[in-house]
């Protein structure tokens, strides 16, 4: 069972809707870190890539993952097998790849614009694979036949609502749209 994903949910409300600007600033690795739990906690365990069974897939959304262990028992004993080899835990690799999100957070402003979204899924691109080149290396060390790998699709953009207000008297009618914004991420736990 993961012990985090019970407490966490409330901090995915400030990743999901940030606060107004007045009182935005920029994000601190501990909010960061628990926003990236949060999200993790909704998205899918590490799971088999069906015709592959040297290779699994943990997906996620927007460079975040489910830290918690898979429930399959044949792949957390798999990967937990080879990941003791370098001295890791599935637990203490994840907590490096959240440590990686968080630390590339550091600094980003809670309110951004649309322009900024691809640059700020470079800059958590760019702390996961820093914390995938630290394990790698603890896993080459160890001769564990496993590597860690990312993949990433298109930005996409979903509308969600449409707000349509005016009228009457004055005859201006204003439109105003919400959207947001998602890329699939995934790492895979490839067995040589």
């Amino acid at each position: 069972m993961c012990f985090m994903c019970g407490d966490i949910i409330r901090a995915l409300i400030t990743v999901a809707n940030p606060p107004p600007a007045e009182d935005a600033g920029a994000y601190t690795k501990e909010e960061s870190r628990a926003g990236f739990l949060a999200a993790g906690a909704n998205q899918p365990f590490l799971g088999p890539v069906p015709g592959s069974p040297d290779l699994y897939i943990l997906e996620g959304v927007g460079w975040t993952f489910n830290p918690c262990l898979p429930f399959d028992p044949t792949i957390k004993k798999r990967v937990e097998a080879a990941l003791a080899l370098a001295g890791l835990t599935y637990q203490t690799a994840m907590d490096q790849i959240a440590d990686g999100f968080a630390e590339a957070s550091v600094g980003m402003p809670k309110v951004h614009t649309k322009e900024a979204i691809p640059g700020r899924h470079q800059q958590w691109k760019g702390g996961i694979d820093t914390a995938l080149a630290s394990i790698n290396s603890q896993l080459e060390i160890g001769g564990a036949g496993l590597r860690l790998d990312t993949q990433a699709g298109a930005l996409e953009e979903k509308l969600l609502d449409v707000k349509v207000t005016g009228g009457g008297n004055d005859r201006h009618v204003r439109t105003s749209t919400s959207t947001q914004h998602a890329m699939k991420t995934d790492i895979y736990f490839i067995f040589s």
